[in-house]
């Protein structure tokens, strides 16, 4: 692996399918975007404490929930199975991202947040989100149907970038 090879897959998503749920994409291509993802949010989260600015890791969160759904949705198509099912995470993520930024709120408006129960409520998001995030992760896991499927055809091997 190289991370050449992983900054150029990352770039290429966030830029150029930013929303693309059409198509397949294969194991290894989803595996390197979820690595620099998972990069990025790390790097976001620090910056955020060194900053103390702790919503730029949530805000940056937020950027990125299209990329990789569109990601989730194209690697899960390329097993035979329908993409859509990726609506479901991003839905609980994107509310789940909302509840924490509530949390960051100072001042009259964190009454607000009081008012909804938040911390109980955001455990329980939290829970339903990691046991969502397993199960999409498992069927991203998958083996890609070899042959043609309804999404297109089998995604091809992209060589890795010469260092």
């Amino acid at each position: 692996m190289n991370p050449n090879e992983v900054v150029a897959i990352f770039r290429t998503t966030v830029r150029d399918h930013y929303l693309d749920m059409a198509g397949r994409v294969g194991r290894r291509e989803f595996w390197l975007f979820a690595l620099g993802w998972f990069v990025v949010i790390l790097g976001a989260g620090f910056l955020g404490r060194i900053l103390q600015i702790e919503a730029i890791g949530t805000l940056v969160n937020l950027a990125l929930l299209l990329p990789i759904a569109g990601m989730c949705a194209r690697r899960i198509q390329d097993t035979g199975n329908d993409g859509k099912l990726v609506w479901i995470w991003v839905a609980i993520a994107a509310f789940y991202s909302f509840l924490s930024l509530l949390t960051l709120l100072k001042g009259p408006l964190i009454l607000l947040t009081a008012l909804f129960f938040l911390f109980s409520v955001t455990h329980l998001v939290s829970l339903i989100l990691f046991v969502l995030t397993v199960i999409l992760f498992a069927f991203c896991a998958q083996p890609g149907m070899p042959s043609k499927n309804p999404y297109g055809p089998p995604p091809q091997i992209q060589p890795a970038p010469k260092a």
